[in-house]
């Protein structure tokens, strides 16, 4: 039984991410604060996911470079930014911990460098 609530909660999470990208929430001149809070929302009330179980983090731009700890100051998501998003939602008790790069733009370093993130996660 636990092992179907650790994958429903992998699952789940994976439909929240694929929820942020489908409702265009990740656009430039956006306040990295204000996304936060928009996927917040949608955490709630598109998923019914109340509590998350380490602090939500998006970080653009220079603030990437930040450790967990940090707590950089806001940015405007730029036309060409690179940014991640990190979070930890708790599905019917079960915590998950989920992560995402994105790239704004086509600048082929940065979209090279999320290819590379994303092979080295899965």
């Amino acid at each position: 039984m636990t092992k179907e609530k650790l994958l429903n909660a992998q699952n789940i999470s994976i439909q929240f991410f694929k929820a942020i990208e489908e409702n265009n929430l990740i656009v430039a001149g956006k306040p990295d604060e204000q996304l936060n809070s928009e996927i917040c929302d949608l955490a709630l009330n598109g998923f019914g996911i109340e509590k998350h179980w380490h602090k939500k983090i998006v970080r653009t731009g220079k603030n990437t470079l930040a450790t967990y700890p940090d707590n950089p100051p806001g940015r405007v998501l730029d036309k060409d930014d690179i940014l991640f998003i990190d979070l930890g939602p708790v599905v019917e008790g079960y915590e998950a911990d989920i992560g995402r790069t994105y790239v704004l733009g086509h600048d082929p370093r940065k979209l090279k460098l999320k290819r590379d993130v994303e092979n080295a996660w899965y």
